[in-house]
């Protein structure tokens, strides 16, 4: 933890005001509970810590959810035997009903959703623009980002998946709505609260709507966040990180490899005693992929995101430290990286009797190789089967049967035996081990 967390600077009448809970429960829970811990002038006044407030705030979060406070402080005590934070184990304010119906608009918001959807399907953008003009206009463009465009943009993408529209829709889709969140972001007001965010996406990643929209809905709650945009490389961070000098960063990976690229932001900002926070669908897909990143996830859903951010600022979490990766991994990874050229070129021979477009057989090594290479470097070639899985499904839904999938990854092991050797037996392993079990999403 930053030491500012648990400085004692704030008197009883400050924590009333702040918390809400009178001076006399206050006393009561010190002395019956331990919680919270304040520390005591000469004259034998109390004063809290930030961290103090933080705490009395998350127990009286778990009184409204239905707590009684013993067992809240029982839960608290748990937590921390576990050796996590309960204050972002279980962050207070989030994930309940009051944040839930915040953004709860209802039928109206869906009908508009759909009709937005079939407008930018006919890239028909008069009609697209006119429809978020009148959405932006009936309800708030929190509720707008989040329930029609975000939304919206999902749909867009499943259908592309199931073989429904072209990528030149998505294209035509995702454009309109970045243009419309760029223009909020714009037009926001100056900021009022301490603290400064960064976000961007790791070396090519670029996926940017949802972390763009983020970006604005920090600025509507009056934080000073700054949107790097996609791709950025790890130096080109340093450099904005020392003109921004943030409290906290935030970056979004949407894929396996980009999130292995999160390890060397991770580092970078521990080293520089900055939060560092991140999300994405891959962490989604993968609730344990975020412990082996050294950060902290902020949400899998992103309206409760700010929320976190707000927590986070103020008690300044150091970096969580993340499980070693097994030596066979890290020998495997060094091997594989270093034969690259020679995996793809063999590959090209070994699939030849697969008849494969020969631009997309390029592309497939390429995502291939790379997933493996993050797999290894996050320690976990389990990662592997969510995309696998994903893969098998998009080759169905475009008629191309799951077998050419045993294929690939047949030739891939030999390949990989050819041109590895021994490193990449924990590689091959596992290929064995999930050859015909690919499940189609």
């Amino acid at each position: 933890m930053a030491p500012e967390e648990h400085q004692a600077t704030f008197n009883l009448k400050a924590v009333v005001r702040e918390t809400g809970i009178k001076p006399d429960t206050l006393r009561a829970w010190e002395r019956r509970y331990g919680l919270p811990e304040p520390q005591r002038t000469e004259g034998g006044h109390r004063l809290f810590s930030q961290r103090d407030i933080e705490t009395l705030k998350w127990l009286s979060a778990r009184q409204d959810e239905g707590l009684s406070i013993s067992r809240a402080v029982d839960l608290w005590r748990t937590l921390e035997e576990r050796q996590k934070d309960p204050l972002l184990a279980m962050p207070y304010g989030v994930g309940g009903t009051a944040v839930e119906a915040q953004f709860s608009t209802g039928e109206a918001i869906s009908t508009m959703r759909s009709a937005w959807v079939q407008a930018c399907r006919e890239f028909n953008e008069d009609r697209a623009e006119a429809i978020l003009n009148e959405a932006f206009g009936r309800f708030s463009p929190e509720n707008v980002c989040l329930d029609l465009l975000i939304t919206g943009l999902s749909e867009i993408g499943e259908d592309w998946y199931q073989g429904e529209l072209t990528v030149q829709q998505e294209h035509f889709t995702s454009a309109l709505a970045m243009r419309r969140v760029e223009a909020l972001i714009a037009s926001a007001p100056q900021p009022t609260q301490a603290g400064v965010v960064v976000s961007a996406c790791p070396p090519n990643d670029q996926h940017v709507f949802s972390l763009l929209v983020l970006t604005f809905l920090l600025r509507r709650q009056g934080y000073r966040a700054y949107f790097l945009g996609a791709n950025v490389p790890l130096a080109d961070f340093e450099t904005a990180l020392n003109a921004t000098r943030p409290d906290l960063v935030i970056m979004s990976a949407q894929e396996l490899s980009t999130a292995a690229a999160l390890l060397d932001f991770g580092r970078l900002l521990a080293e520089r005693n900055i939060t560092f926070a991140f999300g994405g669908h891959v962490f989604n897909q993968r609730p344990g992929l975020a412990e082996r990143v050294p950060g902290y996830w902020l949400s899998e859903k992103l309206h409760e995101a700010p929320q976190a951010v707000e927590r986070m600022i103020r008690i300044r979490p150091a970096s969580p430290e993340i499980a070693p990766i097994q030596d066979e991994l890290s020998r495997a990874y060094t091997a594989v990286d270093k034969a690259q050229a020679g995996i793809a070129a063999r590959l090209v021979n070994e699939l030849d009797s697969l008849q494969i477009e020969p631009s997309h057989l390029t592309t497939a090594n390429m995502h291939i190789t790379q997933d493996i290479l993050a797999a290894l470097r996050l320690g976990d070639l389990n990662l592997l089967k969510v995309d696998l899985d994903w893969v098998g499904g998009l080759l169905g839904n475009y008629s191309i049967p799951s077998a050419v999938l045993d294929s690939y990854i047949t030739a891939y092991m030999a390949t990989l035996d050819a041109e590895v050797g021994k490193p990449a037996s924990p590689v091959i392993d596992y290929f064995k081990s999930i050859l015909g079990e690919i499940n189609p999403e």
